[in-house]
Formats: structure tokens, sequence, C-alpha cells
């Protein structure tokens, strides 16, 4: 638990096992018991957080917590006698971690606000808890930007709640590609808890769902000003539906508003007369996976063979580790 003003930080080549809360934490929070001033924004800044080649086996909640959870609030969420915003990062790596049997979220990562990249890690069994609002992959609290790519993430089979992606809101541009994820109901959801104009690009990943989920959810329609999408070069398998029936049309933006989240440049209807229309253009969507030519699904090998029909699309992943690696 790096804490208390921590920065300018590495933590690597650590085993954890069974931790009863969360494996690493590297974030320091200004507010009660402590109310130290000195941590909040303005007065601190969290720099050159540098987290690779753990092992975390086993956690009760988070495998990785980085940054805190609510850089959207300026007065803090505290109750010291002066307003505790928390503090950003800057500089953050995270890269070649193995991550398994873990309670709530594989990697999660907040407040990062500037030169950020996630990369090479690999997340097993997470979301043992099943617990919507704590069930990403990778979770990406406000505030959050940067690069995530080549990163194998695996939800637990019972993990019907689970998300390959939340996006929560970030002070600018943030692109996810070329990672796998597998299992759960959503590929990826997003809420944008902070007003901006944030590009969220989402390309050539592979997701195959549990079989029973919608694939996205994305809470737009709320933010004063449009926030783009660019959906492009993914394949998505595993599904039942791709969006949501509400009050009888295809809808899987809030309120059935799609004009705050244009997609690759289209604003798709919130009210779709079918569920095909709600498939972003120029990705690979295909509701059974067993006849995509995935090279090894078991041994976790989610590149396609060449005579697949979704050749072209998806992740294409390099040296991701290996258990304990």
């Amino acid at each position: 638990d790096a804490t208390e003003g921590t920065s300018d930080i590495e933590l690597d080549r650590i085993h954890i096992q069974e931790a009863g809360g969360t494996g690493i934490l590297a974030r320091t929070y200004p507010f009660q018991p402590t109310c130290n001033e000195a941590w909040t924004r303005g007065n601190f800044t969290q720099y050159d957080t540098h987290v690779h080649h753990n092992w975390v086996d086993g956690a009760g909640y988070e495998g990785l917590y980085i940054g805190t959870s609510h850089y959207d609030r300026d007065e803090g969420v505290g109750a010291c006698e002066f307003p505790d915003p928390q503090a950003a990062l800057e500089g953050v790596r995270i890269h070649h971690n193995v991550v398994e049997r873990v309670g709530n979220d594989g990697i999660q990562l907040g407040a990062a606000i500037r030169d950020v990249e996630v990369y090479s890690n690999t997340v097993r069994d997470y979301a043992m808890n099943n617990e919507g609002s704590h069930a990403g992959g990778l979770q990406l609290n406000p505030g959050t930007v940067g690069t995530y790519w080549n990163n194998y993430l695996q939800a637990h089979a019972d993990a019907d709640t689970a998300q390959g992606v939340m996006f929560t809101g970030g002070e600018g541009p943030v692109t996810l590609h070329d990672n796998v994820f597998v299992g759960g109901a959503k590929a990826l959801m997003t809420l944008n808890h902070m007003p901006n104009t944030t590009e969220l690009v989402f390309r050539d990943n592979t997701w195959v769902g549990d079989g029973g989920g919608d694939t996205f959810y994305f809470f737009c329609n709320v933010l004063p000003e449009p926030m783009t999408y660019t959906i492009q070069g993914n394949l998505f398998s595993g599904w039942a539906t791709v969006g949501t029936t509400v009050t009888g049309g295809w809808n899987y933006f809030n309120g059935g508003d799609g004009t705050h989240c244009p997609i690759n440049g289209d604003v798709i209807s919130g009210y779709a007369a079918s569920m095909e229309d709600l498939f972003p253009s120029g990705n690979h969507f295909e509701s059974d996976p067993s006849g995509l030519g995935f090279v090894d699904p078991v041994g976790e090998d989610y590149s396609l063979s060449a005579s697949s029909p979704a050749a072209g699309y998806g992740a294409t992943l390099v040296g991701v580790p290996a258990l304990g690696e």
C-alpha cells in the first residue's frame, strides 16, 4: 500500500498471494482520518508510478489499484475542514503483470491525467465477487487518459456482470487497441462522470463474451458536449444481443439518445428498428464464437486462423506474460 504522499515509485517482481483486500495499491487520499491538505490536488501530484513484472495471485478486491477514484469531484469526498479534491497522477507505466483470482477489477487506474501506458498484462479470473460496478478487466476511473494495448483479460466464469472495459471519463484521449477480453456481459461500458470532449478509441480488440450479455452500454446523453467514439476493426463475439430493448426499440445509449455519442462519425439512433442497426461499421459481429477459427481458446490463444470468416479483425497479442512470469 503505497500511500501518504508516495511519488516516484517503482514496484516490481513482487509475488502477492491471497491478499484479503487489494493486491497492490499506489495512491494517496487526502481525506479522513488523515486530513492532510498537503496531499490535495494543487498541492501534490503523484509522479512516475511504475508497476511491472508482479504476480498478484488471489485478492479479495482489486488486483492493482493505482490512483484515486473520484478525481471528478472538486470538493472531494471526505469531511475535512478544507476542500479535499484528489490529486492527479502523471507518468504511469503498468506492464508485464500477472493478476489472477481477484474479487473486483483486474487493473483499476484513476486520476492518471498525463503520460499513461498500460500494456502486456495478463489478468485471469477477475470479478469473482460479480459486483457490476466493480467488475472491469480494465477499470478507468475519472481523469484517466492514455494508451492500453497487448493485454489479455479474462473474467471469472461466473461473473455475468463483468465488463472488459469500464471507462468513467477522462481529460484527454483514451486509446485501447490490440487487447483480448474474454467473458462477462459487456465489451465496453462508459459512464462519463466528467463533462469533457474526450475521444475514446477502441480498435483492433477481440471480445468473446459469456454468451448472455448485451455487448455495450454508453451513458452519454447527460454530457453538455459530445464525446467522440471510434470503434473500428474489432471482433465482438459470444453475445446474446448487441444493445438492449427499451420501450419496444433497440437501445444502447442511456435514455435512447445517441447525439452525444457519435460513433465513427455517425449518430446511431437510440431506438433502432433492429439490433443490426446498432452495429458500428467496420467491425465483425458474430454471436457464436465456435465457427470463428480461434487458434487455441483453451490455451488462451484467440488469434485467428487464416481461413476465419473474421480474418483481419480483432487483436494481435505479442509476448504477454504467462503464469508467474
